[in-house]
């Protein structure tokens, strides 16, 4: 069942719809399909604005039926005979469920087996339907469109059966990367009059594979070794043509350049405005003597080592000149393009104009460093200028303020935190999961709430250590943060320690959800502690052990419900006495309220070393703020 804020049912008739098809948001509107029914919902109330009735498909999903096609109960889908009784059965369609389909503020168009439907925005009529328009047995595959044309693939059913598309044991779109479409169609959108078509050696890649900009459109023509596989035990003869790239112009089909492909790039992503298409291969696969050739395969072990090197390369759109050619790392598709910036799949940062990580002024240190952040869960990234978002968190690229968790829940599989509109819209549909309760929301940015994260730098070992520029450390806080000032406060309680070092070991850790308490440094306290060293330092074996000078800002606040007189303390600061007899209610007459102790011109070498005297009650410490001094 789809739920849309526990009112709209989308109810697929015989179980749950395994890899639904991405929502997609049009003029404020949130376009949702499900088995069988197309819907439009406004994405800043939720309200229903139409629903339009789809041809059915088995989706075979269902208690037993696993992730749908690629379950074990159906390593034959196409062959299955209660799926060909519905309107489009599997061979005429290119997805395990759902139909590719692209939204444009005049027609709504949807790939439905041998038919392309385009249905009105405004009120989900059907406006036509077109047949593919050549002669033959085809049907639509994907879909993109550019100004006033569509850009489709179609395929042939009997491809389906040949290439035995679906079970693969685990999850993902078998037409990805793995049914070869046979033609690509440029099409007048409006009228459906076909512009130029273009028939494959081996076979254009439904989706990942071909991009559209300036004018120009991009395509790989080739096959997977396991589909070719499949293709010569049905006993099919196949094209001796080399795998190749093709530039293309979008009004008539003339080929521009071409280049012949020596690794496997399955995913193409092309920016204008830096004239720059992006082929990578995320683990080295090389076309050598007519077939493809995993260099990624660990001999020790038998089987591919997924973190094993790739190839990205960057070439000029105009001509095809290689621009950079880069093989450090394994190169996670698909990825983003935001102006100069590249992330990849698993949240690493690289840059658009040499293909090397990119670089930022670190927070902490004043210096450049590279950057990822922690990305989880099996679906890719989705991203505007501002925000990027995958399953179950969201990355602030504005402020990088880090990793923010949206923590209870889980949108599946299918991307579905959809940042458009100026909110981030999430139906929570994409998923095989069996809930019991699913609903939707739409989440606004509110400036004045504090944004717990979890804030990572780079996920490459430093070989020597950096002195801290100016950082916070936040004693039992819920995560990271940024102050008004721009100092970075680092989480530090029983499970992150950030290198911290706490003596004795059974300290306490409080927090506050007080509507009084309205400062996020002093919201949480470390209490019960008699020695506290903190690094002066990120990245490296060990601290540096370089002297500086630092000024150190000690937080404080009264958490817990204790009268005036009851906790009293000293505090000493790299073996010299700061405070004597600290009693921090005498200091600020009232609960929850912040003091801040300002101590300059504190020498230290690569760690802090704080002690505390107890003279009545435990010792009580919020946060410590160091800034390094010229």
């Amino acid at each position: 069942r789809f739920y849309f804020d526990g009112f709209i049912d989308h109810q697929s008739g015989h179980g749950l719809n395994p890899q639904p098809v991405p929502a997609q948001i049009l003029e404020g509107r949130m376009i949702l399909q499900s088995p069988g029914l197309l819907s439009a919902f406004d994405i800043y109330t939720g309200r229903r604005l139409w629903e339009s009735p789809l041809p059915k498909m088995y989706t075979f999903g269902g208690p037993k039926g696993g992730l749908g096609v690629h379950s074990k109960k159906h390593p034959k889908p196409w062959a299955y005979e209660p799926a060909h009784k519905f309107e489009v059965p599997p061979t005429h369609r290119c997805r395990p469920s759902g139909f590719n389909f692209v939204s444009t503020p005049e027609g709504i168009y949807l790939c439905a087996g041998r038919h392309l439907l385009c249905l009105d925005p405004k009120n989900g009529k059907q406006i036509s339907k077109w047949k593919v328009p050549m002669d033959g047995d085809f049907c639509w595959g994907g879909i993109r469109f550019s100004g006033d044309t569509l850009v489709t693939t179609v395929f042939r059913p009997q491809d389906v059966i040949d290439c035995q598309a679906g079970h693969d044991g685990n999850g993902g779109d078998w037409a990805g990367d793995r049914l070869p479409m046979s033609h690509l169609l440029v099409l007048d959108r409006r009228t459906g009059k076909l512009l130029w078509s273009r028939q494959s050696n081996r076979g254009f890649l439904n989706r990942s594979g071909f991009a559209i900009g300036a004018g120009k459109l991009f395509c790989v023509d080739l096959h997977t070794s396991r589909v070719e596989k499949k293709l010569k035990e049905a006993g099919r003869k196949l094209s001796t043509t080399s795998p190749t790239l093709y530039a293309l112009d979008l009004k008539s089909g003339k080929e521009l350049w071409s280049y012949p492909l020596d690794v496997y790039a399955q995913n193409l992503v092309y920016s204008a405005k830096h004239d720059s298409l992006l082929l990578t291969c995320r683990n080295l696969m090389e076309w050598s003597k007519n077939k493809w050739v995993d260099r990624s395969i660990d001999i020790r072990k038998g089987k591919r080592n997924k973190s094993a090197p790739g190839k990205m390369r960057a070439m000029r759109g105009r001509d095809g000149k290689i621009l950079w050619e880069v093989a450090e790392a394994a190169y996670h598709t698909p990825q983003v393009i935001l102006d100069d910036l590249l992330i990849d799949r698993w949240g690493y940062s690289y840059s658009l104009l040499n293909g090397k990580r990119h670089r930022r002024t670190s927070p902490l240190t004043g210096e450049l460093e590279t950057w990822s952040f922690r990305k989880s869960g099996c679906n890719h990234l989705i991203a505007c200028e501002n925000l990027v978002t995958w399953r179950c968190a969201c990355y602030d690229l504005k402020n990088q303020s880090g990793v923010l968790k949206l923590t209870g829940m889980d949108a599946g599989c299918a991307p579905t935190l959809l940042p458009a509109g100026g909110v981030v819209s999430v139906p929570n549909f994409g998923t095989h999961h069996k809930r019991n309760r699913m609903t939707a929301l739409a989440l606004v940015h509110r400036p004045e709430n504090v944004v717990w994260t979890n804030y990572h730098t780079s996920r490459e070992k430093m070989q020597s250590s950096t002195l801290f520029k100016r950082a916070g450390f936040n004693l039992g806080a819920r995560g990271d943060h940024f102050d008004s000032a721009g100092t970075l406060w680092l989480q530090i309680g029983a499970r992150h320690r950030s290198n911290a070092q706490f003596k004795p070991k059974n300290v306490r850790w409080v927090h506050t959800t007080s509507q009084d308490h309205q400062n996020a440094i002093t919201g949480s306290a470390l209490v019960g502690a008699s020695e506290i060293i903190l690094p002066l330092s990120r990245g490296g074996k060990s601290p540096s052990n370089q002297s500086s000078q630092w000024t150190i800002r000690l937080h404080f606040a009264e958490l817990e419900a204790i009268k005036q007189g009851e906790r009293v303390f000293s505090v000493a600061l790299e073996g010299k006495k700061i405070l004597s007899n600290l009693d921090i209610l005498s200091r600020t007459k009232k609960r929850f309220s912040p003091w801040i102790h300002e101590i300059k011109n504190v020498k230290a070498q690569g760690k802090l070393d704080i002690k505390f005297i107890p003279v009545r009650g435990e010792p009580l410490l919020c946060g410590v703020e160091v800034i390094r001094e010229k």
